[in-house]
């Protein structure tokens, strides 16, 4: 089995916490031969965790420049993800993007337009919530017609942060120069879920507040959604109120309706009756990505996400701000 000499572009909480475990246990298929951190220190460090002996580097174009690397994983700040995507393209590296696409709409769609220069390389988005079986699961039952044609889409993602976290803590979250700060950190999970579930959002009516504006002045965001389907929908997602609650998205259908859950889907009928598919045991989506990306890699198979859904995710919030700031319905236009 060929192994992807691979590359990481940031050796910070993401690479540790979220990406490690999946590249550790896909060692058959990717080999790290080196690293990059503007720290020093943090790269040496996250070299000890690996072990072995992958080239260490503070200058992620110096990284580009090293023959052997054939693909990059970036995991930065978010304002970084346009201009180290698009240098890595134009250094033929094929690109694994830790979401989103950019730190704002203009920025996405610049990766995208780099990326259609580059049909030869791969440029994956890693989404979580479109590799989340329950999610991929709940949009095939829906794009099959088991509960009719979708009507209504409701979800709800009650989130206060946790001050004591390490990614509270980061400068770049406290400091943001991304859109909507925490709003679009998480709120392109909650786009992206919606999309794989229920199908493309073709206008946004949103309205951005706060509870606590002495911290945040954009920690809510409340938006009435249109798909291409003709369903209607509404997203709320906070991360200002003080109770956390699970994560809710139902899609209501002329036949019945689906309720997707952490860890189950809940469908029922039109007669009432429910049947109950449950996901405890599904595999790490982080480890899914990373699977793909070397299929798409190695085998040349078309990634699942493709740049222009990732950059539909960041379009939803995106259009929730600007419809909220201008006060009418704006259309998405990824």
């Amino acid at each position: 089995m060929k192994r992807i000499k691979l590359g990481i572009i940031g050796t910070g909480l993401a690479a540790r916490d979220l990406h490690l475990e999946p590249l550790q246990e896909l060692a058959d298929q990717f080999e790290i031969v080196a690293l990059c951190n503007r720290t020093r220190a943090k790269a040496e460090a996250f070299r000890d965790l690996i072990g072995g002996g992958p080239r260490i580097t503070t200058d992620y174009r110096e990284l580009l420049s090293w023959p052997e690397v054939e693909a990059v994983d970036v995991a930065l700040p978010i304002v970084l993800n346009e201009p180290v995507t698009i240098d890595a393209l134009r250094a033929g590296k094929h690109i694994i993007l830790e979401k989103p696409i950019g730190h704002d709409l203009e920025a996405g769609r610049h990766v995208v337009a780099e990326a259609d220069l580059h049909p030869d390389l791969v440029l994956l988005v890693a989404e979580n919530e479109r590799y989340e079986e329950r999610v991929r699961a709940a949009g095939t039952l829906v794009s099959e017609g088991r509960i009719g044609r979708p009507m209504l889409v409701q979800a709800e993602v009650l989130a206060p942060r946790n001050p004591n976290s390490p990614y509270a803590a980061t400068t770049w979250r406290i400091e943001p120069e991304h859109i909507g700060g925490y709003l679009s950190d998480g709120g392109v999970h909650e786009a992206a879920k919606i999309q794989v579930v229920a199908g493309p959002v073709s206008a946004v009516q949103g309205i951005i507040t706060a509870f606590g504006p002495e911290k945040d002045p954009t920690d809510t965001l409340l938006a009435n959604l249109r798909f291409q389907s003709g369903a209607a929908g509404h997203l709320t997602y906070s991360v200002g109120v003080l109770e956390r609650d699970e994560p809710s998205l139902r899609v209501h259908g002329t036949e019945g309706s689906l309720a997707v859950h952490r860890h189950r889907i809940v469908v029922t009928d039109a007669d009432g009756n429910e049947e109950v598919l449950e996901f405890s045991d599904a595999p790490n989506p982080y480890t899914l990505e990373f699977l793909d990306f070397y299929r798409a890699v190695a085998e040349g198979k078309p990634p699942d996400v493709t740049p222009r859904q990732a950059l539909s995710d960041l379009a939803v919030i995106a259009a929730s701000f600007q419809s909220s700031e201008e006060g009418r319905t704006v259309p998405i236009e990824a």
